[in-house]
């Protein structure tokens, strides 16, 4: 982990009814000085995190993910062949949401056609943050 590098990183490889998932996931580091002198009843700052993943055969997801407090916004993006899925995957999630003791705000749903988006919101916010070293252990 670099002191320049304003992410948690996780690789995260299984088996999940016998296909093979390799899944990444990226949590956003609070700015210490966020934390330094919070207001009494303030909530903490939200935190984001980011989540690709790939299933053999089926295709690649993306998720971002905005957690303040025990609210949860969430963006996912489905591949192609989960298109007539999206209900089916939206209940899903916010059950999966709900027995974690989190409230689902916003879930949104899209077809992933394109380049993936997570990557690149990754490396904007790494040059965002270069110049800024990271020393919390």
């Amino acid at each position: 982990n670099s002191v320049f590098m304003p992410f948690q990183h996780i690789v995260l490889p299984a088996e999940i009814g016998g296909r093979f998932l390799f899944a990444q996931l990226w949590v956003e580091k609070t700015d210490p000085d966020e934390n330094r002198h919070p207001a009494a009843g303030d909530a903490p700052p939200p935190k984001n995190v980011y989540l690709t993943f790939e299933i053999q055969d089926l295709g690649c997801f993306e998720a971002s993910a905005r957690l303040a407090g025990k609210r949860v916004s969430m963006k996912l993006s489905c591949p192609p062949a989960l298109r007539g899925l999206h209900g089916e995957i939206r209940a899903g999630i916010s059950g999966i949401l709900d027995r974690n003791g989190l409230v689902p705000d916003e879930i949104r749903l899209s077809t992933g056609n394109g380049r993936p988006r997570v990557p690149q919101i990754v490396m904007q916010k790494i040059q965002e943050r270069k110049k800024s070293v990271d020393v919390t252990v």
